[in-house]
């Protein structure tokens, strides 16, 4: 099964999440789109932080990212890229479920993420 690639990013300085955004490694630099200028602007790691898409909707439909804040039954964990694939990793370093994502994706709600709710985690 195909997965969409697509990224998002977090602005540090505007703490602004930008949703449009072209992803490259090194030279040059990732590009994202501001809505509010209506321009194409240099995103580099020192601006913020990219997150990939991991392919996959919680049990709203809603697309999970890497650093999402997720929780299931009693328990809350964060989206993270490990060993070549996503996985939640519960933040009380309990074996809730599986740790491999794609298995639980439908039983788990977005209540987050780490940089724009850091106090979830």
């Amino acid at each position: 099964m195909k997965r969409e690639i697509k990224f998002r990013a977090w602005e540090k300085n505007t703490k602004k999440m930008y949703d449009r955004v072209l992803a490259s490694n090194g030279d040059p630099c990732s590009i994202v789109w501001d809505c509010d200028r209506k321009d194409w602007l240099n995103f580099d790691e020192c601006s913020g932080y990219i997150m990939q898409y991991t392919g996959l909707k919680d049990k709203n439909g809603t697309g999970i990212y890497e650093g999402d804040i997720v929780i299931a039954v009693l328990s809350t964990g964060e989206i993270i890229f490990e060993d070549g694939c996503f996985i939640v990793k519960w933040l009380k370093d309990e074996d809730f479920f599986n740790n491999v994502l794609s298995r639980h994706a439908n039983c788990i709600t977005i209540v987050g993420n780490i940089y724009e709710t850091p106090l979830l985690v």
